[in-house]
């Protein structure tokens, strides 16, 4: 044990000799030490101090062979840490690992080898020190968005470094001159490697920002357990607790985010009442249906922060110069933010899809002209290509036959041709679909996507096919404007009209613009813009916002 070890005792590296000086902590599996460089063979200097970490194996109640399997799993962490660490040299949102090397500890009457990892020393402080628990979170939205920003923007590098942490929470953060670095990546994986790594303590707080799938051993799970636990630090921003229990009642994990942020933090709630839907989308219990991603988040986050609805004036704000005269209309709202939106979704891709051809779809049209145009976008497809398709309850109808079930079987063909579906939507705006119809077209749409997977092609991509259930409803009378967001997929709807804007990437390079119903007063207005709009069409944001 290192206890056991004097003062005077080296430890030898691969680059350098150490000497430990103190304890300054421990964890689950490994025991951390201040030490400095006493012998260099490489570019430490002599002096220069730092962070050793040794296993942890002082348990009295285990046997000597428990002893000696615990070690062997921490021996793997050590590793997944050390691979990890390869990918992400050059960050400084990630600690550092400087050096390692072997060292033996005494299990039983025996010395069994072990390795050590030098890192570097942080100075900084951890989240939780920052922010201690039970104190109620951050007051201010301003403080409260810029602090998640932070975050997101630290995770985003290493997501972009092929590396899934896996094990995030308040401890495992730490914050040095007002900037994010994450430490512990012992439990973490290699994107591109395909294994499951055991959850290190299941007890405690730490277990309550463990996404659902990585609870199952048995499942393979990816970024998405990330963002899940990104998702129970905003929560804990937001109130200094841990997050709620997993639930796959995604309304009845909303209603208890709001409730208790506004039990906890009632001076955040009112300022931006936007934090639930940022925390919430974070947390749902299927990893498909979570945001998919980093960028989706600050996506997510843009709104909220200079961006806020309530914290904007209604002038109307020039993005770009450049903006298509179909959208010339668009002044015509008195909702700046909405001109906002619109105008930078097209200014950012404009120029790259001016090329592509459209297939443009209006449902208020004949049916069957419709759904015989979706398929003849989807019979373009084949080996290697990626697609996302949109769909109404209608489609994935138990019995369904006739017009609809055309559909659906084209999907089935495409999937046989080695095609992948990356998304499936499902839409809908009617209220008694949302009540007693919709749960059971969702049964039935998770057992075609089970087909689908059971076709025997070769494309692994089939299995990361996802649901996104989206439910909309928009009055005259409420005059709600609704964004929504997912992959590359966008719904645009205001006062009983939207539009779907679907891409399909490949040689073809083809865009699928859908229009659904069309019984808004501003039915002129509205094809100007939709014409605009088709210059340059994105994902939108996932943004919901109450017009003035």
């Amino acid at each position: 044990m290192l206890e056991d070890f004097p003062k005077t005792k080296t430890l030898v590296g691969q680059k350098a000799d150490y000497k430990i000086l103190e304890s300054i902590g421990e964890g689950g599996k490994g025991k951390t030490y201040l030490a400095e460089v006493v012998n260099s063979r490489d570019s430490l200097a002599i002096g220069y101090k730092c962070v050793v970490k040794i296993p942890k194996i002082e348990f009295p109640k285990f046997t000597i062979q428990q002893n000696i399997d615990w070690l062997q799993k921490i021996q793997n962490s050590f590793a997944n840490e050390l691979n990890s660490f390869y990918r992400l040299q050059g960050l400084d949102c990630a600690a550092e690992i400087l050096d390692y090397g072997a060292i033996e500890l005494d299990i039983g009457d025996k010395k069994h080898p072990a390795h050590f990892l030098v890192q570097r020393h942080i100075k900084g402080e951890q989240l939780d020190e920052i922010f201690p628990k039970n104190l109620g979170g951050i007051k201010t939205a301003k403080e409260y968005f810029e602090w998640c920003r932070k975050l997101t923007e630290a995770l985003l590098k290493i997501h972009q470094r092929e590396v899934i942490h896996a094990d995030i929470w308040p401890a495992n953060i730490m914050v040095y001159k007002g900037e994010i670095v994450f430490i512990d990546f012992g439990q973490g994986i290699l994107k591109d490697i395909d294994f499951i790594t055991e959850i290190g303590d299941r007890r405690g707080d730490h277990y309550n920002y463990v996404a659902p799938e990585r609870r199952n051993l048995k499942m393979r799970w990816y970024v998405e357990a990330d963002i899940y636990s990104l998702g129970g630090i905003f929560y804990y921003l937001a109130t200094g607790q841990p997050p709620p229990i997993p639930t796959e009642d995604h309304d009845k994990l909303k209603e208890k985010i709001t409730r208790n942020i506004k039990r906890i933090n009632i001076e955040l709630y009112n300022a931006n009442s936007g934090v639930v839907d940022v925390i919430a989308r974070c947390l749902r219990y299927k990893n498909l249906h979570r945001t998919p991603h980093a960028e989706g988040i600050l996506q997510d986050l843009d709104i909220f922060t200079t961006k806020n609805v309530r914290n904007r004036d209604k002038k109307q704000i020039e993005i770009t110069k450049n903006i298509p005269k179909e959208l010339d209309t668009l002044k015509k709202h008195n909702n700046g933010l909405f001109c906002w939106m619109a105008y930078s979704e097209i200014s950012l891709f404009q120029q790259k899809l001016e090329n592509m051809q459209q297939g443009v779809y209006d449902l208020t049209g004949d049916y069957d002209d419709i759904i015989n145009g979706l398929c003849r976008n989807l019979a373009i497809l084949s080996q290697g290509h990626k697609y996302i398709t949109v769909s109404t309850p209608q489609f994935w109808h138990p019995d369904n036959l006739g017009v609809n079930g055309r559909f659906l079987t084209m999907n089935k063909l495409v999937a046989q041709r080695g095609a992948c579906i990356q998304r499936i939507f499902l839409v809908t705006d009617e209220d008694e679909e949302k009540d007693e119809y919709l749960p059971h077209i969702l049964r039935a749409h998770r057992g075609k996507i089970t087909e689908l997977r059971k076709e025997g092609f070769q494309n692994d991509d089939i299995n990361k096919a996802g649901l996104h259930e989206w439910v909309y409803k928009a009055t005259i009378e409420e005059r709600e404007l609704l964004f929504r967001r997912g992959g590359h997929f966008g719904l645009w709807k205001k006062r009983g009209q939207s539009m779907l804007i679907s891409p399909v990437y490949n040689e073809n390079r083809r865009i699928v613009i859908i229009r659904f119903r069309s019984n808004s007063p501003y039915n002129t207005e509205m094809s100007k813009i939709f014409k605009g709009l088709r210059q340059g069409a994105k994902s939108l944001i996932n943004y919901r916002i109450k017009s003035k």
